[in-house]
């Protein structure tokens, strides 16, 4: 069995990066309760197949984080990591995969090869990145909430690259 050292693993578009390294990472990993993201750049293993890479770091999190948008429901590995998200949730509660709409995603826009997103995205709760402002605060306490970070991680070497 593969040891968990991570609290989520994130999958999100590459056009959507600037979001992610600038507002999401630095969000969840500040303050007392910081929670280890595993993040493509840092935790890939040179070497290893891309495929190789997505699975290892999906088996290592507890949980996934998938930053919905348009851009995402257009990147072949973005669908590829919710494809062995969701097999690496086989037989366990679905609550494993956080759902961030980053922006809204017309039904129609979505391909028939995200069929199991589309129907997530119809019954289970996702979280909408608001644009206010205002609602920021609320927002990131719930994400944490849903990550759970007192989740205890187990004492691993995390291999970081730059």
């Amino acid at each position: 069995m593969v040891g968990k050292c991570f609290h989520a693993f994130i999958s999100y578009s590459h056009e959507d990066y600037e979001w992610v390294k600038n507002v999401l990472i630095p969000n969840l990993e500040k303050g007392d309760n910081s929670i280890k993201l595993c993040h493509h750049e840092r935790h890939f293993m040179p070497g290893k197949t891309i495929v190789e890479n997505i699975i290892n770091c999906i088996e290592r999190s507890f949980k996934s984080i998938f930053v919905l948008s348009p851009n995402f429901i257009q990147s072949e590995w973005c669908h590829y990591e919710l494809y062995f998200a969701q097999h690496s949730l086989f037989g366990k509660k679905s609550e494993n995969l956080i759902l961030i709409l980053l922006d809204p995603i017309p039904q129609y826009l979505i391909p028939n090869k995200y069929s199991k997103l589309k129907a997530i995205m119809k019954h289970r709760t996702y979280m909408e990145w608001p644009k206010e402002k205002g609602k920021h605060g609320l927002f990131w306490a719930n994400l944490r909430e849903a990550i759970q970070a007192n989740i205890p991680l187990e004492d691993e070497e995390i291999f970081v690259f730059n």
